[in-house]
């Protein structure tokens, strides 16, 4: 892979409806390219976006950032795109959009989860783990990420 390769946009999936409180992002990384941009706004062109740089310092397929605080009201896009060291960037990934749902409050609320309003979403990973002093004997785990 290269620099050049469009990033894959996990989560927010398109169109996903979302609370507040519950934010995150997930994308598929660029193999040995360990910084992206992260941008995210309210308006489709980015012209009042809040743009990151993410530094991934782990050896996984998938990077993940929890925004602080809570998100308003309202549809959101964004996008990543990887980073060279020397800092001049690659090609944008898709745009994505999601919809902020206002369910952050002081009073106790009974909260509903469904599919179509997930509190967060869980992707699993399989992990082959074997023993080298015993061959025959495998195991598989499963870890969330």
């Amino acid at each position: 892979m290269n620099i050049e390769q469009e990033l894959k946009l996990y989560s927010p999936v398109e169109g996903m409806s979302v609370s507040n409180f519950a934010v995150h992002f997930l994308w598929h990384k660029v193999e040995s390219w360990p910084n992206y941009e992260l941008q995210y706004s309210q308006e489709r062109d980015f012209s009042k976006a809040t743009s990151l740089q993410i530094v991934d310092t782990m050896d996984i397929e998938d990077l993940a950032y929890l925004p602080q605080g809570n998100f308003s009201e309202g549809k959101w896009f964004w996008r990543v795109r990887a980073i060279e060291e020397k800092g001049s960037g690659g090609k944008w990934s898709k745009i994505s959009s999601f919809i902020v749902r206002d369910e952050a409050s002081e009073k106790t609320r009974e909260l509903r989860i469904s599919p179509e309003h997930p509190l967060f979403v869980l992707f699993l990973s399989l992990i082959h783990i074997s023993e080298p002093t015993r061959p025959l004997y495998i195991s598989y785990a499963v870890f969330c990420l």
